[in-house]
């Protein structure tokens, strides 16, 4: 039975790794001309490694500076309206999609949030904005992707942008995507890397542009960073807590509701993160 196996990053010596893993010893590593490769000539019985370039030259990549963090949804709105209008005349009336990547679903700064930037795109464009992110239902993601679909076949004018999170991505394949706009600075090196990598599969132009606020989005990435670190005090009373469960259960048969150990463990957490942080983590610890 024939095996595909397919990555975005992984190294080589990873790679080496995985391959030698699955006993395979021998393979062919082809480079690929992504617009002229005929995958039907090139495929044999052999294992064989495919790869795409890494740098890809119709991405077109740039920055725009703001002064200010409250500046960026008015920066935002400019860069699109430029964007739009460049794209209109790039693909000469035929259809594309653009992208605006964020990092938040319900953030304390609520102009960093996907529905709140849609919606304000959607006010100073004056056409429909889609969202998609990780906590929509199936339903709601599958939808939306038909709709951005219909739109990218020209079957339907709108919606032709949406805003998202990293949740956009994997299964979808959109070859007609003309810009990519991050909101916001990513989480890595890695995940701007697959970001832009959305863009322009079609082999044509695809404009990439980073927002960012000098200085202040270093420190609020890595305020970020900070607050998704586990505390090690949380670590020692964790640990109490099921060396106490399991001692119990040594001595006698006994039944915990697991309402009474969350709300316990709800608790811990609250005092250690406070009120307004406690909630995200408890449903992480939880599901751990």
């Amino acid at each position: 039975m024939p095996v595909a196996m397919f990555t975005a990053t992984l190294p080589d010596t990873e790679l080496r790794g995985l391959l030698s893993g699955l006993s395979v010893k021998k393979y062919l590593v082809l480079d690929l001309d992504m617009q002229r490769y005929d995958i039907g000539e090139n495929l044999g019985r052999e294992p064989r490694v495919l790869k795409g370039p890494v740098l890809r030259a119709n991405l077109e990549i740039s920055g725009v500076e703001v002064k200010k963090p409250e500046e960026r949804l008015e920066a935002l709105v400019e860069v699109v309206k430029e964007l739009t209008m460049w794209s209109d005349n790039y693909s000469n009336g035929k259809p594309w999609i653009g992208i605006v990547f964020t990092g938040f679903v319900k953030s304390s700064k609520k102009s960093e949030n996907a529905e709140y930037i849609a919606k304000y795109l959607s006010e100073k464009l004056g056409e429909r904005i889609a969202v998609f992110h990780g906590q929509l239902s199936k339903y709601d993601k599958e939808k939306i992707l038909e709709e951005l679909y219909r739109a990218s076949c020209g079957e339907a004018k709108e919606p032709r942008i949406v805003v998202a999170t990293k949740a956009f991505g994997m299964g979808v394949d959109i070859p007609n995507i003309r810009w990519i706009v991050h909101y916001m600075v990513s989480e890595s090196i890695e995940d701007y890397y697959q970001e832009i990598g959305r863009g322009g599969r079609d082999g044509d132009i695809a404009k990439t542009v980073l927002l960012y606020v000098e200085d202040y989005d270093y420190v609020r990435r890595a305020q970020l960073i900070r607050g998704q670190l586990l505390k090690p005090a949380i670590v020692s009373v964790l640990w109490r807590l099921m060396t106490d469960v399991s001692n119990l259960s040594n001595t006698r048969t006994v039944l915990i509701p697991s309402t009474l150990v969350r709300a316990r463990l709800f608790n811990i957490v609250r005092r250690l993160y406070g009120e307004n942080r406690s909630a995200g983590k408890i449903g992480e610890l939880w599901k751990s």
